[in-house]
């Protein structure tokens, strides 16, 4: 399916590593995998792993290690495809050839100065409507980045606490990430690549910054373990849900803590 991700400016402005190639971002992202497992494929340099060195993607589609803890990284989520396919999209083949569909939504695309403005105005004077979902900050889980809609789309507004740590990131409309600034993010279907015959959906860009496990040390912490995967069945596969949907499921969630 392919090694080389594009990001979400959601997945940048919550601390994820970004690189534009061909005015496309492209980012780092997590493999489920330990290093030492896959290390007689893979020449990274080193010469020797750690059981908690987790085989991460780079932005030129390359492999090499990553510590559980490190920052930066993004998560590609990959479900199995027989859970979705009666609820799907339409099934297409991309220009790669690779079969493709859309199902479930999640905050991704910065929207344009002139309608952050306009949605910041709105919020000012209380006048946008929750739609009874949210979605959790998975740097801050009592903090819920409560979802509005305007003229028929939904957005979320977030704000960027993390240090930038010198680095410099851009967003789709090449404005710079600094750190405190509230950016408004458009809620939009998730597209999926298919590989049908070894049941995979995977997600076609990165979605969302997260550490794979915040635990020291050296010693392994299996995928089944981490705190990404307790996130994703716990939180993740929750809020991917289609608003109208998750409402009849988990109801409505009227909390607004904010803006984020």
């Amino acid at each position: 399916m392919g090694l080389e991700s594009e990001i979400t400016d959601y997945a940048i402005v919550m601390g994820c590593f970004a690189t534009k190639k061909d005015s496309i971002n492209k980012g780092w992202w997590w493999t489920s995998t330990c290093l030492m497992d896959i290390s007689d494929h893979f020449d990274t340099g080193h010469a020797e792993y750690y059981p908690n060195d987790i085989a991460t993607v780079f932005e030129s589609g390359s492999i090499g290690e990553s510590h559980v803890d490190a920052g930066g990284r993004g998560v590609r989520p990959a479900i199995r495809f027989s859970t979705i396919a009666s609820m799907c999209g339409p099934i297409k083949v991309n220009h790669a050839g690779i079969k493709e569909t859309e199902w479930g939504e999640y905050p991704q695309t910065v929207v344009s100065p002139e309608l952050a403005n306009t949605l910041d105005r709105l919020f000012e004077e209380n006048a946008l409507t929750a739609t009874g979902k949210t979605y959790k900050d998975n740097d801050n889980q009592y903090i819920d980045l409560v979802e509005y809609e305007y003229q028929g789309e939904r957005y979320v507004c977030f704000e960027r606490s993390r240090d930038t740590n010198g680095s410099k990131e851009f967003l789709s409309t090449d404005e710079e990430v600094k750190r405190f600034q509230t950016y408004w993010l458009k809620v939009e279907p998730i597209t999926w690549l298919i590989d049908e015959k070894n049941d995979i959906a995977l997600s076609q860009k990165i979605l969302f910054h997260m550490y794979y496990d915040k635990r020291k040390g050296n010693n392994e912490i299996k995928f089944e373990d981490s705190d990404i995967k307790y996130y994703l069945d716990t939180t993740f596969s929750k809020e991917i849900i289609p608003t109208e949907e998750y409402k009849q499921i988990y109801g409505e969630t009227t909390s607004n803590r904010g803006r984020k």
